[in-house]
């Protein structure tokens, strides 16, 4: 089997021997339940087939075959592939593939484990379920370990070359590497193993090359590329209590860097082994990219997409889960974990895990009858969310596993639920649903894919370093923009030269926080030709020091630190009010040739500001109301002003609803659908025509 992903049509495209798949992927979970082998898969493997969707995802790992007294079998391995095919011999697998060692092996090599605090992790022998304990402290190979990446490499290459010539590695498509935390490449702690601190040396060597630059840097005399602390301790730091000054944590950001710099380092070595091991072109990837959804500590952060971008040579593509309270429920603003704009810009599919059961799947086999329609309308809010971006996922059909996650039914298979598994969508309604969106991608692949977005929001992937009480606010944040109803891209700054920015109306920079003398410069290039809204503090560090200054440079605004923490702020005569939160750093403007857009409360001291087409919000928190008004002066598009929320792209507009209701739906082309929606729906619409596709 030969597969690619290539940039055509203005997006990445899926070619499998030639042919063209929509992105949509049905995926067997890593529960033992949920085996090839059994019957729960083999009935929802031939359900999707049934519905047209033939790529299917299934989830093994080297440990079955890593022996520590003979050669590397792969037959447990392939048994996993074998079992998709003998319930649709037409099926185009993507394999998960765990690379973590065994146990034994890790009992043989302490010294290449993770150290907790100076301690190694908890020995509580083999596991059931590989990813169990995962947050736990328990025994874990380090990422930066050179020893288990050969060992482990050679086992993946002695399973990728007993797949030639048979038919389960004529179906393997694609192959996603899995590791770190859950399997997804967060790291399990803030490890100090030995294999990490040799890492961080090295790259100590291989950026300053000189011990004298070394010690400059550090401002250090005796330091050297040999004896170079390793510290990931935050302790000490100076700072104003939400932000940390850059200069005083430098030996701590290097440290950092190289402890989240492993699990990239292990990605793209896997998947080349992957690659250079099959004769005919396979895809691989891994869960990496993770942003929305995953708050703001250092400890197993995804902050380095560009290593992976940059070797577009072995990345394919990159996956990850919604972030999954907002997108399990029908009435919050939906969102994507991943930074959906990036990928596309440097060609790399996304595959979204959409993993939320029909409602009522705790007590209910096959969801609860009576849910159906908010069932639906969750799950096909969540897979458009993917299509609108000129992307993909896979239906992950994983948890509620009867007494595992509670509920009446779950009591009578109370102590063996990670054998038992029940499809999520084996109701006909759920069938019937999954085969529209599967037709509706399928027209959409036949377009080119133009994106809809008024609004780009530029997110600096590497902000938390200098981040000490933001935790959270990314998705607060984010709500406060969905609910304008404007349509926006987001993309990380490393791809800000990247941006089709003449599609734009407003550029924000979401968090572009630090920012020294060549930052700056890139986002005043950004602010000569677009209309740009500043959040919170921009530049406010300088890759040194922490000003308010900085800021002021920055958005060219005068621009003061507040000495108290203020209640809230008064936007056009509506009071907005803060939530509970940890910020001791709030900013306001004093410059009297700028437009005041809001004013913190009981006073006359402006929170926004405008002028020209720059504005700036110089609080960490803010709401929807105060940033629309920005967006309309800017003439943002704004799909609705009534209860609910608008995502469009590819050539649809759809409508997410909880409640019955109006909604007066303006196309950016002017026509005005007058909608009268009932209780839980995403309808979709044409974005041109106006017509009900869905």
């Amino acid at each position: 089997m030969s597969s690619k992903v290539v940039f055509e049509n203005n997006r990445p495209e899926l070619y499998i021997d030639g042919k063209k798949y929509p992105p949509l992927v049905f995926a067997l979970s890593d529960f033992p339940g949920a085996r090839s082998n059994t019957a729960y898969a083999h009935r929802n493997v031939k359900n999707f087939h049934e519905q047209g969707i033939d790529l299917v995802c299934a989830d093994t790992s080297i440990t079955l075959g890593w022996s520590k007294t003979m050669e590397f079998d792969p037959e447990p391995l392939t048994a996993e592939l074998s079992g998709v095919l003998e319930a649709n011999p037409n099926a185009k697998i993507l394999l998960r593939l765990h690379v973590n060692p065994p146990y034994w092996w890790m009992k043989d090599n302490m010294e290449e484990t993770v150290k907790y605090d100076g301690e190694y992790g908890i020995d509580n022998g083999e596991q059931q379920r590989l990813i169990a304990y995962d947050h736990l402290g328990h025994i874990r190979v380090s990422l930066a370990s050179e020893k288990w990446r050969t060992e482990a490499g050679e086992c993946v290459k002695a399973f990728c070359e007993a797949l030639k010539g048979t038919p389960e590695g004529d179906a393997l498509f694609a192959v996603q590497i899995a590791c770190g935390k859950n399997g997804e490449w967060h790291n399990w702690g803030l490890e100090e193993s030995e294999p990490a601190v040799r890492a961080y040396r090295r790259r100590l060597k291989e950026k300053f090359k000189t011990v004298e630059a070394l010690r400059e840097y550090y401002g250090d005399p005796e330091v050297t590329f040999e004896n170079a602390e390793y510290c990931l301790s935050l302790k000490g730091i100076k700072g104003d209590g939400t932000f940390r000054e850059p200069k005083s944590m430098r030996k701590q950001y290097e440290s950092f860097c190289s402890h989240l710099l492993n699990p990239t380092e292990a990605i793209v070595y896997f998947c080349k082994v992957v690659k250079e091991s099959f004769e005919t072109p396979i895809l691989t990837g891994a869960f990496y990219g993770y942003l929305f959804g995953q708050g703001n500590g250092l400890e197993g952060a995804h902050m380095y997409p560009d290593v992976l971008f940059n070797n577009r040579k072995y990345i394919d593509f990159l996956c990850g889960p919604a972030p999954y309270n907002e997108n399990r429920k029908i009435d919050f603003a939906p969102s994507l974990r991943g930074i959906l704009e990036s990928s596309r810009l440097n060609g790399v599919l996304w595959l979204t895990e959409m993993d939320q059961a029909p409602e009522g799947t705790i007590d209910v086999q096959f969801g609860d009858p009576e849910k159906i329609d908010e069932s639906i309308a969750i799950m096909r809010r969540n897979i458009l969310l993917n299509l609108v971006k000129g992307q993909g996922a896979w239906y992950y059909d994983h948890r509620v596993v009867p007494g595992l996650s509670g509920g009446e039914r779950g009591k009578k298979y109370r102590g063996s639920s990670i054998y038992i598994k029940d499809g999520w969508w084996e109701r006909p309604e759920f069938l019937a649903e999954i085969k529209k969106h599967r037709e509706l991608a399928e027209k959409l692949c036949e377009k080119e894919y133009k994106p809809a977005a008024d609004v780009l929001l530029v997110l600096d992937e590497k902000a938390r370093y200098i981040q000490a009480q933001c935790t959270g606010n990314d998705q607060r944040s984010y709500f406060a923009i969905a609910g304008t109803k404007a349509m926006f891209d987001c993309i990380y700054m490393g791809d800000l030269e990247k941006a089709e920015l003449d599609r734009y109306k407003c550029v924000v920079f979401m968090n572009a926080n630090n920012l020294d003398e060549n930052g700056r410069k890139r986002v005043w290039a950004v602010a000569e030709k677009c209309n740009v809204l500043y959040m919170y503090a921009p530049g406010y560090a300088d890759g040194d020091t922490l000003s308010a200054e900085h800021i002021g440079e920055t958005v060219g605004f005068n621009v003061k630190r507040l000495e108290n923490v203020p209640e809230g702020y008064v936007c056009d005569g509506n009071k907005f009010r803060y939530p509970e939160h940890k910020y001791t750093s709030f900013f306001e403007i004093e410059d009297a040739s700028v437009e005041v857009l809001a004013t913190y409360d009981g006073t006359e001291r402006a929170v926004a500001a405008r002028r020209g087409n720059i504005a700036y919000i110089g609080s960490p928190i803010y709401d929807t109301e105060l940033v629309k008004k920005v967006f309309k002066d800017f003439k943002v598009h704004i799909y609705t002003e009534d209860e609910c929320f608008v995502f469009a792209g590819a050539g649809i507009v759809f409508v997410n609803k909880a409640k019955a209701g109006k909604v007066d739906l303006t196309l950016k082309n002017g026509k005005v659908l007058n909608l009268e929606l009932p209780d839980n729906v995403t309808a979709v619409f044409d974005a041109e025509t106006g017509d009900r596709l869905l």
